[in-house]
């Protein structure tokens, strides 16, 4: 009954300060997020990262890209994809070689410097996400550009993870192994396209309630379970299972029905545990290391991405935009440094520094994003 409770108490709250955003014109992801560093540890102590709280959460990551992935059209990725690939390399350069450099300038062993770069090269759209489906820009080229970039980021920041847990570890994991595993499932989504189509037709033959939902759930939750088998994220399984269901006659239904669900109770979880995972624990003492790391976080990523969209003939405001989208890092930067302290290449307060940074970067992105859209069109 506890989790019940606790339930009650954060989706009332999610309701509040969404609505407090919103009125405010900033994203209702940030009032989410604030509300999960007010209500955590770091605040008033009302909610741990428990076990339940993880699972929605995680949930939530999931339909958050299911949605965006069935909200896509999937000939614009395939016609943004080049420039995608080209924002994504620039985009993880760039901060893996300036974050390096800058743990470097703070003492830190050179295993420690690599693995601060490593962390904030990964990006997490699944805020970019939520803040271009609200502005009604997912389907903009910038926004295709960011979908399509973050596929190749998540695959990049498991290489290099991949890497540099080869080289600092008495470990030894198989590179190959890995490239091959997320190259036979990419092959495998290519074959199950014609499966899940006619899987589709004969849901709805199937003798429950909300057969045809229930059927695309499950597609979407082995889909997300592959992902991470073959060391890819959820959220990537999660958008190509909606970019598969979405080639399907039942888009439309489950784009009801998954965003009634996703927004009732799992969405908003997610970005209130983000926010809760903020620890204050040896901030005070790595104060500089917070705002240097946060300020080179954001920098380093909105150039980076920036530069690579330049590259590919975007414009300055388009630039801004496709920037903006990437400098989220969330949940694909936390696994990164979990690992990262784990295998203890973090200390106790190095860790809760780089995680405060990870929370700064994930409740400053969608601000910054929904700046440059606005700008954008103001100069239009």
């Amino acid at each position: 009954m506890q989790i019940i409770g606790t339930l009650v108490l954060v989706l009332f709250l999610t309701i509040i300060s969404g609505h407090l955003s919103a009125r405010h014109g900033l994203p209702t992801v940030v009032g989410q997020l604030l509300l999960g560093v007010v209500i955590g540890p770091a605040g008033l102590h009302w909610l741990t990262n428990s076990m339940s709280l993880q699972t929605g959460a995680n949930l939530g990551l999931i339909l958050l890209m299911f949605l965006a992935g069935i909200n896509s059209d999937l000939k614009l990725l395939r016609r943004f994809w080049r420039p995608g690939l080209v924002v994504a390399l620039l985009g993880v350069l760039v901060p893996l070689l300036v974050l390096s450099a800058l743990g470097w300038s703070f003492n830190f062993k050179w295993q420690e410097c690599l693995y601060l770069g490593v962390i904030f090269a990964a990006t997490s759209v699944s805020i970019s996400v939520d803040v271009l489906q609200e502005l009604d820009q997912l389907n903009s080229a910038e926004g295709t550009t960011i979908l399509a970039a973050a596929v190749v980021d998540d695959i990049l920041a498991m290489i290099a993870l991949s890497l540099l847990t080869a080289t600092t570890t008495s470990h030894q994991v198989n590179l190959l192994l890995i490239l091959l595993l997320q190259a036979g499932y990419f092959g495998l989504l290519w074959l199950l396209r014609p499966v899940i189509k006619r899987l589709m037709v004969l849901s709805s033959r199937i003798l429950v309630t909300a057969n045809v939902s229930l059927v695309a759930f499950v597609v979407l939750l082995a889909l997300a379970y592959l992902a991470e088998k073959a060391h890819l994220s959820s959220a990537i399984g999660a958008f190509f299972a909606g970019l598969l269901l979405g080639q399907t006659a039942s888009r439309t239904k489950l784009q009801k029905d998954f965003q009634i669900l996703g927004y009732t109770i799992f969405i908003p979880l997610f970005f209130v545990q983000i926010g809760v995972q903020m620890q204050l624990t040896g901030l005070k003492q790595r104060l500089w290391l917070f705002v240097a790391l946060t300020l080179a976080a954001i920098i380093t990523k909105l150039l980076g991405a920036a530069l690579g969209a330049r590259l590919v003939h975007f414009d300055r405001r388009s630039a801004l935009i496709i920037g903006s989208g990437m400098v989220s890092r969330g949940e694909m930067a936390l696994v990164v440094a979990q690992i990262g302290h784990a295998q203890h290449l973090l200390s106790v307060a190095d860790y809760s520094t780089v995680i405060a940074v990870i929370i700064a970067t994930t409740i400053v992105a969608p601000l910054l994003l929904k700046g440059a859209i606005k700008f954008s069109q103001d100069n239009q």
